[in-house]
Parts: C-alpha cells; structure tokens; sequence
C-alpha cells in the first residue's frame, strides 16, 4: 500500500485520504450511482422547463442554470473519479498535471455555479415575497436575468486557473498559511449559507406578518365552520419545528459545500512535501500563495454615467478589492455640497440622493486610500430628468355641438423642457403639436398645451389623446412617452325626432298598440307624451319613449304628441302620429228613462248608444211574438208616450258596421192595477144540494194582484170568508147559498167580481110557486135596465180617472 505523501499527489480529488482499497471501491460505486442519478434528474428538470411555457419563469431560469451545473460535476466530473478510484495508486495518468488541473477545473466550475444558483433562486423568492411588485419587475426583466446567469459563469470561470493548483499543492505549505487558506474557503460557503438563510427566513418574517394580520378574519372563519376546526398546534411545537428546518437546511448546505473545503490543496498536510532539516517549496505552493495575494482595484457602481429622475433615491456604491481597510471619501468635481448621505463600510462605500433634486446634477468622484500607501479615484457623472406621470388632460364637462370649446393637456414635473414635444389628437387625428425647443428652464415645471376647436355631434365617443415625449438621445431611461384619453361628451340636441307606431296607425280595437318616439340628443332626452283631446286640451300622459296601449279602444283614437326636452342644451323637439282604432261596435250605453220600472200611463225613452270605425248602424226594437205590438225604431231613441201594460217586455238594441254587430237587451216593467177579473164556478150547471161546489177567482195586474173571497151575510154585511184564488164547498147546503164577492187588489188599484149561489128544488104548491114567478119577472123587468145603467155610469169613471167602482156586480147563474 503506497504511503500518505506517494498517494498525495496522484489520488483523486476527494479520495485523498482513504489507503483502503475497500473503501475507495464503494466510494467509486457511489460515485457511479450519484453521477447516473444525478444526471437524469438534472436533464429531466430542464427538459420539463423547456417543454412547457407555463414553467418558464425566472426563478426556474436559475435553477435550470444549477442544473447545467449540476451536469458537469454529475456527468464529467463524478465518472472520472469514480474510474480514478479504480485505478492503481502509482498510475501515471494520475500523476499528469494537465490532467488534474481538468479535473479540478471540472469541479469548481460545477460547485461554483451551482451554488451560485441556488443563492440566486432565493434571492429571487425573497425579493418576490418581501419586495414591492414593481421593484421586482425592474429587477427582474428578461435581460436582467440574463446577465445574472452570464455572471454566475463568469465568476465561476474566473478562479477555474486556481482550483487545480488549490487541489494539488503540496504540503510544504506552512500550517499558518494552510489555516487561512482553509479559513476563506470556510468563510465563502458560510456567507453563501448565511445569505440563502437570511434570504428564506426573511420570507418566513414576511409570511408569518401576513398571518397575523389575517389571524382575526381566520378566528371568524373557523367559528362559522359546520365541524369544528383542528386545533393549531402548540407554539412551542412550532418554534421546535423551525428550528429544526433551519437547523436541517444548514446542514444541507455545508455538507454539499464540504468536498471543496476538504480537499482544498492549500489546507491539505497530505501534499506536503518534508525534507528532515530543509522545506521545501513547491511549484503548487508559489501557485497557491500567488492567488491569495490580490492587487488593491476600485470601482464606482454604477460607472462613468447614470441617468436619474428627479425625485427618486440614487445609490452610489464605492467598492474596493485588494486592500484591508481603505479610507474613503466623496466630493463632487465643482465642491459643491454632495446632497446626499454618505455610508462608509469595511470595503465599500455608499452616497445615497433621496430624493434627487437639480442640485445633483454634477460628476460625483469617490477617493481611496489603502493603508495610507496607495490612493486611487474614479468619478462618476449624474445626469438628470424628470418625466413622472401621464399628462393630465381637462375638457369642460359641458360641451355643446357647434359651440367652441377648449382642451388643455398639462404634462406635470417635466426637465429638461426643451426637449419635450405634445401631440393633441381626436382619435387618429392630429390637432395640435406643440415643441418647447427655445424653453430655457433649470427646474422642474409643469407645462400646458391649450387648444381651442368646436366639436360636432359625430364627435361623441370619440377620444381626445395627449401624447407627451421627452426624446433625450444620449439619456437611457423608460418611458420617454406618455399618453393620456379622455372621452368626449359633446351635447347636441334633440334632433330627427320621429314616431313610428306598432303594428301601425290604424289599429283593430282590442289590439295592442307600441309608439315610439326616437330622437338623437346628448345627453340623452327627456321625453314625454301627451294627447290632444276636444277643445284644443291636452292631456299628459308618460314620461318614457314607449308608449304601449295592450288593448286599444275606440276612444284611444286620437292625435298623440311626443315631446323631446334636451335639458342640457335647453331645446325642444316635438312629432305626431294620427292614430285611428277600427273595428265591430261596442254599445256603450242602453237605457230607460225615466226608469225600467214604470208605471201604466207615463211617457217612456229608451236610449242606445255605441261607438266604433266606421261609425254604427244603430236599431231599437221590442222582442215579441205579435207583430202588432211591436216597437221599433232606426234611430238609437225610442219613444213611449202614455205607456200601456202591454208595452211591457225585453228591448233590443242592435249595432253593426262592416266589421260585424253588436247586441244588448234590457226589460221595460209597467205597473198597473188589476184587469180583467173573472169568477169561474163548478159545476157550471145547476146546482144541487148536496154536491160540491168550486169557485176559482182571476185578475192580471203588476205587480200580481192579491185575491180574496168574502160572503154577503142576510144582514148586508161581507164576511171574509178565504184569502186564496179558490175556494171550495163540499156538500152544498142551504146555509151556503148567498151572493160571494172577489176581490182583486195590488198598490194600483183593486178590482171586485160577485156571484150567488142558488139550488134548484122542488115545488110542493104550485099556486105559490107561480107568484113567486111572476113577481121574480116584475122586479127583473126594473133591475135588469138599472143594472146596465150602473154598469155604464162605472166604466165612463175609470175612463176619466176616477177610481169609485160598483160595490157589486151581480150575475146570476
């Protein structure tokens, strides 16, 4: 087995150490593992990336760049050693420098970018979450990440000449020297740990801030749930939790970063080279201690020339290498004041402008002294603008068509003015130009363009545009155009004001009628219908631009007006429509005067009205079975002058034009008192004792007369004897025999009937029974004339009004 200092300087890079044959093959199988598992994830990362657009982000940019990285340690690097490993100790291909330094070269350029990779990721993610959405996108644009990614190569690139000589060199190193070069390294993977811990517990500052500004709402939330919410856990188990991630991701970082500082070949006794009484030193040695001694340079960032705007903050960073403590300082080349706050650091310096104003503008020089020795100085030039925000564009809110009006577009904060330029439009047209060449202001200053034009009615809607630029060539800063829209509202109005009626003018009734009055005004009008009723009135009906009749009638007709009121403009427009309704007739009114219940002997008028288009044929009429008693009149009144009873009945009234005819009926009721009474007895032949007689009692009248029967007593008195129309007597007797009256009476008048009753017998002495006969004949002889007298003298009474009757008319059966 070759000895520590043979195996020094022949040995792969990170199997150094290890004499055991054993333990270099599983070191070399591991080696093999790693180098295939970590090549097909890298390559499948950044295929994933490239594949889909929506993976393509800034953040994953930086890690598809570690995984670039990643490859040349797990595809160049890791196979190698993993062969080396297999390899004899004493191999010559192990022992060629040029072969070392490739290797080593390898390895810190994989190592380098990738850690700078990471550390890019979360500085991303910190700014991402910390920082201010617009910070972000101006830190963040396309070509800015380009160059950050340039920059992890270069810086990677850079120190490649000094890692092999750094993995290589001998032992002949002092321990002191070994100790510091250890140190560095030490130090440069801590700050990389350091600032990527920073970077994510500053993110997880942030987040918890978030949490508890939403700690309330959350409470609620959970009290409103259906179940109950899990409980958080304890506090105590998250700080445990915490730290045991940042505990974790330490560990992570130093146990990837180790390998370099293992095996770093400054720090490394086993490439010592001893000689017993002499030290010598080694190629690897001169290498090692030439790229720890750096020369003493300066730069201003940003260098030479930066553009700001007046207003912002502007840092100015001095930064030195090379020198332990430098001394610096800032002036300006006209010593005037800096204006600013100056930050003195271990190895830089800042000069921060917040806010920039006019006086900055001036060559800023920043002086280093390193150890009191050697002084160097660099300028750099700030150049000003101030372009702040869009123009701000004022119309006069009230603009009418045809009347001037004036825009003004005033670009606020504007240097230098005499370059500035302002473009007027209306949409694409241009109106105005305005160029401030022979300005000569030293300040900021707002600017106004005026310009006066007359709009017209077209120009509603349209645009009117201010376009300010500040085209400065040899300043570099966005945006050097702004623009700002505002829309014209110019009132005009009303005009071609028109009606248009649906289904049209001339409608069928009972249809559904739609006028709508359309007008062109801005703003837009106020409308308002009305129609023209008899006498030159007007009756006001809605304010709205449709006016909808669902069932039109006769009456609709008519001439409407529609009234357009521009409240604005402080004019008016007005249009008609002539609407005409057709259709059947309607009767509107069938009645009788004075009543339809009248009495016998008044004068009577039955009246029937309707309407329609074309105007209605109109008949009055009586419906009844006998001609001759019927009424009938063409006109829309008929007269009953001294109406009878039998003018009583049901009235039609008919109406029809050419689109057909209309029916109403109504009844005429005439009172009067009773007529035509009548005694009707059964048997009507001679009546004997002993049978059964029925009297039956009849009269008309209206109302129907109420009958009653009385008996005229021996005494000349009537008894009420039944109040029913018919009376009968079972087993005729003497003792019924007499003279029975009817009555016959309502609230007009009442009217009386009589009848006797008499039985034939037989004659016992006929001597009697002859005079009896002949004086019956004698008195008949008188009664009879004086009874037609009577009769007479009372009906000539009812005739002129006179309401005494004959107490009895007596009839003999």
């Amino acid at each position: 087995m070759p000895n520590a200092s043979s195996w020094s300087a022949s040995s792969p890079l990170l199997l150094l150490w290890e004499d055991s044959s054993g333990t270099r093959i599983f070191l070399s199988l591991l080696y093999a593992v790693l180098a295939i598992s970590g090549t097909l994830s890298n390559v499948m990362v950044i295929y994933l990336v490239f594949s889909f657009k929506k993976l393509q982000t800034t953040s994953n940019a930086f890690i598809v760049n570690g995984c670039a990285a990643d490859l040349s340690v797990c595809a160049l690097w890791m196979p190698q050693e993993a062969v080396l490993g297999l390899l004899p100790p004493n191999s010559s291909s192990l022992r060629s420098a040029e072969y070392r330094l490739l290797r080593g070269g390898l390895l810190g350029l994989g190592l380098t970018v990738s850690l700078a990779s990471h550390l890019l990721v979360a500085f991303n993610r910190y700014v991402l979450i910390t920082k201010l959405p617009s910070v972000y996108q101006a830190l963040y644009q396309r070509r800015h990440t380009g160059c950050m990614i340039g920059l992890s190569w270069a810086l990677a690139l850079l120190p490649v000449p000094l890692l092999p000589g750094l993995w290589t060199l001998g032992s002949a190193q002092s321990d002191g020297s070994s100790r510091y070069t250890a140190l560095l390294l030490a130090l440069a993977v801590l700050g990389q740990t350091a600032l990527l811990l920073h970077c994510y517990l500053g993110i997880v500052r942030r987040v918890r801030g978030s949490a508890k500004r939403v700690s309330v709402l959350n409470f609620h939330l959970l009290h409103q749930l259906p179940f109950p919410a899990a409980p958080p856990p304890p506090r105590r188990a998250q700080r445990r939790l915490s730290s045991v991630s940042v505990l974790l991701l330490c560990c992570v970082f130093l146990l990837g970063t180790q390998p370099l500082v293992w095996g770093h070949p400054c720090t490394s006794s086993l490439n010592s080279r001893k000689d017993v009484g002499n030290r010598e030193v080694t190629d690897e040695q001169v290498y090692c201690r030439a790229a720890a001694v750096k020369a003493f340079e300066m730069e201003i960032i940003p260098a030479e020339r930066i553009v700001a705007q007046i207003g912002d903050a502007l840092i100015l960073t001095c930064n030195t290498t090379g020198c332990a403590s430098p001394s610096f300082s800032w002036r300006t080349q006209m010593d005037s004041p800096l204006g600013g706050k100056v930050s003195n650091h271990r190895t830089y310096s800042t000069l921060t402008i917040n806010p920039v104003s006019i006086v900055n503008s001036h060559s800023y020089l920043c002086t280093v002294i390193c150890d009191e020795r050697e002084k160097k100085e660099k300028s750099v030039k700030v150049e000003l603008y101030s372009f702040p925000s869009d123009p701000i564009i004022e119309i006069s809110p009230s603009l009418v068509a045809g009347e001037p009006a004036t825009v003004i577009c005033k670009i606020p904060d504007v240097y230098p003015s005499d370059h500035l330029e302002v473009l007027l439009k209306k949409d694409e047209h241009v109106l105005h130009e305005k160029y401030f060449l022979e300005d000569d202001s030293t300040n900021t200053e707002t600017k106004n363009v005026t310009y006066t034009f007359h709009p017209m009615a077209e120009d509603a809607g349209k645009e009117i545009t201010c376009v300010a630029r500040l085209p400065i060539a040899d300043m570099d800063f966005e945006p050097k155009e702004r623009t700002s829209s505002q829309r014209l509202n110019a009132n005009f109005g009303p005009q071609n004001t028109v009606i248009t009626a649906s289904p049209g003018n001339s409608a069928m009734e009972g249809d559904s009628l739609n006028l709508t009055c359309v007008t062109q005004s801005n703003p837009p009008a106020q409308i308002v219908w009305s129609k023209y009723l008899a006498e030159e009135n007007i009756q006001h009906l809605i304010k709205n631009n449709v006016l909808s009749i669902p069932h039109v009638h006769f009456n609709d007709s008519g001439l409407y007006i529609c009234e357009v009121i521009n409240l604005v403009t402080n004019k008016t427009e007005k249009a008609t429509v002539d609407i005409i309704i057709q259709g059947a007739p309607v009767i509107t009114k069938l009645s009788i005067e004075p009543s339809t219940t009248v009495q016998e002997g008044e004068n009577v008028f039955i009246q029937c009205s309707a309407e329609s288009n074309p105007p209605p044929k109109i008949i009055l009429r009586r419906k009844s079975d006998n001609a001759d008693i019927e009424s009938y009149s063409a006109r829309n009144i008929l007269r009953l002058p001294s109406v009878m009873f039998q003018n009583g009945g049901d009235y039609e009234c008919v109406a029809e034009n050419k689109f057909g005819n209309s029916k109403s009926e109504i009844t005429l009721n005439v009172k009067y008192g009773p007529k035509n009474t009548m005694i009707t007895v059964f048997p009507t032949a001679a009546l004997k004792e002993g049978e059964t007689v029925t009297m039956k009692c009849t009269s008309s009248g209206n109302p129907s007369p109420v009958i009653s029967w009385k008996k005229k007593k021996a005494t000349g008195e009537s008894e009420k004897i039944s109040k029913n129309a018919t009376i009968t007597i079972p087993n005729l007797k003497s003792q019924d025999l007499g003279l029975y009256e009817c009555e016959a009476y309502n609230q007009f008048g009442k009217e009386e009937k009589a009848v006797e009753l008499y039985i034939q017998a037989r004659l016992k002495e006929p001597d009697q029974m002859i005079l009896l006969i002949i004086a019956f004949s004698s008195v008949a002889a008188v009664a009879v004339p004086a009874v037609a007298i009577l009769i007479y003298v009372s009906r000539q009474a009812k005739i002129n009004g006179s309401y005494s009757l004959v107490k009895a008319l007596r009839l003999k059966v």
